[in-house]
C-alpha cells in the first residue's frame, strides 16, 4: 500500500489546527458547570496500574521503532484525556462535544504528521486503548456519574474507526482518513449547536444540520467516490427517525421499551447493511454519524453508547483479522479453543456482575480487577491460541449489544450495561497492537507457556484473596 508524503505546511497546518481545537476544548471544559467532578481515588490508582503495565509491556511487543514510539504516545494521551473528560459534569448535556472535539484534535494532529495508514493506525489504537482503561476502573466502581466517561469513549472509537479504515481504504495523499475526520468534525459541530439552539430537539437537529454541513462539500470533493456519502446519510437518518420516534414514544406512554428494542434492531441491521455494501469504512463512517445520539436522556444515552461501541469494535476486530490472517482461515466458533473465547466473552461480564451485586458486601481489589480485564484476551491468545482473542471480541460485541437494552437501575448489579463499552473497546484496539507479536509467539515453547500461566493464576489468587478476605466497613453510628 502506496502513500504519498503530504506537504510540510498543511502538516503543519494540521498540527495547528488540532492543538488550538484541543485547547479550546479544555478551555471549555474548564467553564463547565460543576467542572471537575470528583472522583475516587482507588480508580486513578487503578487506570495507573494498568497504564504503568502496558507502557512497559509494550516494549517487547510492540515493533521497535515508530510504530512503538506512536504506540506509547497514544496511550499516554488518549489515557490522560480520558482522565481529564471523567471530570466533566454528566448533568450538563452542552459539555459532552467537548470530548469528541478533543479526541477528533489528537486523531487529527496523528493524521497530519503520520501519512503512513499503517503506522496511523498504531497511534490511534493506543489512543482508543489508553482512553479505554481511564474509563474501566469507573464503571468496576460505584460511580453513579459514570455517563460522560462512556459518552466520550463511545465518540473516541468511533473516530477512531474512522481514521483507521479512511486509511486503509483511501490511502493518497491521506484523503480516507482526512474525510473521516472531516465528517466527524461535522458531526460533532451540528451537535453543540443542536444543544445550544434547542436541547430537547437536538436529536432532530442535529442530523440536519449535519447533512447542511456534508452534502456540499461531499459532493464537491468526493465526485470519484460518491459511496461515501450514502453510509453518513444513513447513518444521519437513523438519528433522525429515533429523534423523532423517541419523543413520540415518551409523549404517548413514557418508559416504554419498544423504543430501545426499535433503536438496538434498528442499529443493529444498520450495520449489518453497511458492512455488506460499504465494508469497514461504511461502518465507520455510519458509527461517526451516530455521534448525536448520545444527546438523550439515561436510557438513550446508554443505547447510543452501546451502538457506538459495536460499530466500532466491529470495525477494529476487523483490522485484527486481517493482521492476523484469520480473515484467510476463517474462526470456528465450534473448536474447542475458540468456544473458550466465546464463552469467557459471556461468562466475565456476568461473573463480575454477580460478584458486585450485592451492595452491603466489600468490592474485590479494582486494580487487580483493572488489569485482569484489561490482559484476559492477550493472556487467552497467547495460552492457547490466536482464534479465541477473536471469538472474544465477538461475543463481547454482542453482549454488549443485547446488555443496552436491559432495566436501568441503581444499584451495582446494573454496571453491566456500562461495563461491556470499555472491556470491548479496550480489547479490540490491544488485539490490533498485538496482532504481529502474537503471530510470533504462536510456537512458543510449553515451558515458557506454562511459566506465563502460572504468572496469571498467581494475579487470579491475589485478586480472589483480596476479594474474600476484605470486610465491609461497619455502619457508623450517630
Amino acid at each position: 500500500m502506496s502513500t504519498i508524503e503530504l506537504p510540510a505546511q498543511l502538516r503543519l497546518a494540521a498540527l495547528i489546527l488540532g492543538l488550538i481545537v484541543a485547547l479550546a476544548s479544555c478551555g471549555a471544559a474548564l467553564k463547565a458547570p460543576g467542572f471537575p467532578r470528583r472522583r475516587d481515588l482507588g480508580a486513578y490508582l487503578a487506570t495507573g496500574l494498568v497504564f504503568a503495565v502496558l507502557v512497559l509491556g509494550a516494549i517487547p511487543i510492540v515493533p521497535a521503532g515508530q510504530k512503538l514510539t506512536l504506540t506509547e504516545l497514544g496511550l499516554a494521551l488518549g489515557t490522560g484525556f480520558g482522565v481529564l473528560a471523567g471530570w466533566l459534569p454528566t448533568d450538563e448535556p452542552r459539555a459532552r462535544p467537548a470530548s469528541g472535539a478533543i479526541a477528533l484534535a489528537i486523531l487529527s494532529v496523528a493524521a497530519g504528521q503520520v501519512p503512513d495508514p499503517v503506522i496511523l493506525s498504531y497511534a490511534a489504537s493506543a489512543f482508543l486503548l489508553g482512553w479505554s482503561i481511564a474509563v474501566l476502573p469507573g464503571a468496576l466502581g460505584h460511580d453513579p456519574a459514570l455517563g460522560q466517561d462512556l459518552v466520550g469513549l463511545g465518540t473516541s472509537g468511533a473516530l477512531v474507526a474512522g481514521a483507521i479504515w479512511g486509511g486503509r481504504t483511501l490511502p493518497h495523499l491521506g484523503l480516507g482518513t482526512a474525510w473521516a475526520l472531516g465528517v466527524g468534525a461535522a458531526v460533532l459541530v451540528a451537535w453543540a449547536a443542536a444543544l445550544w439552539i434547542q436541547e430537547r430537539w437536538a436529536l432532530v437537529i442535529a442530523p440536519l444540520l449535519a447533512a447542511a454541513l456534508i452534502l456540499p462539500v461531499g459532493v464537491w470533493t468526493l465526485q470519484l467516490k460518491p459511496w461515501l456519502l450514502w453510509p453518513i446519510g444513513a447513518g444521519l437518518l437513523a438519528v433522525l427517525l429515533f429523534g423523532g420516534t423517541l419523543r413520540l414514544s415518551e409523549a404517548l406512554k413514557p418508559g416504554s421499551p419498544w423504543a430501545a428494542m426499535a433503536l438496538i434492531l434498528v442499529g443493529g441491521g444498520l450495520l449489518l447493511l453497511m458492512n455488506r455494501l460499504f465494508g469497514m469504512l461504511g461502518v465507520s463512517l455510519s458509527a461517526i454519524a451516530l455521534i448525536p445520539l448520545l444527546t438523550g436522556q439515561v436510557v438513550v444515552q446508554r443505547l447510543a453508547i452501546a451502538l457506538l461501541s459495536v460499530f466500532s469494535g466491529r470495525a477494529i476486530l476487523q483490522v485484527f483479522l486481517d493482521r492476523s490472517y484469520l480473515h484467510q482461515v476463517g474462526v470456528d466458533l465450534t473448536h474447542p479453543y475458540t468456544s473458550f473465547g466465546l464463552l469467557a466473552a459471556l461468562f466475565l461480564p456476568l461473573a463480575l456482575a454477580t460478584v458486585h451485586a450485592r451492595p452491603e458486601a466489600p468490592p474485590p481489589p479494582r486494580a487487580l480487577e483493572a488489569l485482569i480485564l484489561a490482559l484476559f484476551p492477550l493472556a487467552t491468545a497467547y495460552f492457547i491460541h490466536i482464534d479465541p482473542y477473536a471469538a472474544y471480541i465477538a461475543g463481547l460485541l454482542v453482549m454488549t449489544l443485547v446488555a443496552g437494552v436491559l432495566p436501568v437501575s441503581q444499584d451495582r448489579a446494573a454496571k453491566l450495561p456500562n461495563l461491556l463499552p470499555p472491556m470491548l473497546l479496550s480489547g479490540a484496539p490491544l488485539g490490533l497492537l498485538t496482532a504481529a507479536w502474537l503471530l510470533h509467539e504462536i510456537n512458543a515453547p510449553r515451558n515458557q507457556r506454562l511459566a506465563f500461566f502460572v504468572i496469571a493464576m498467581l494475579v487470579v489468587a491475589a485478586y480472589w484473596l483480596g476479594a474474600t478476605v476484605r470486610r465491609p466497613k461497619a455502619p457508623s453510628q450517630a
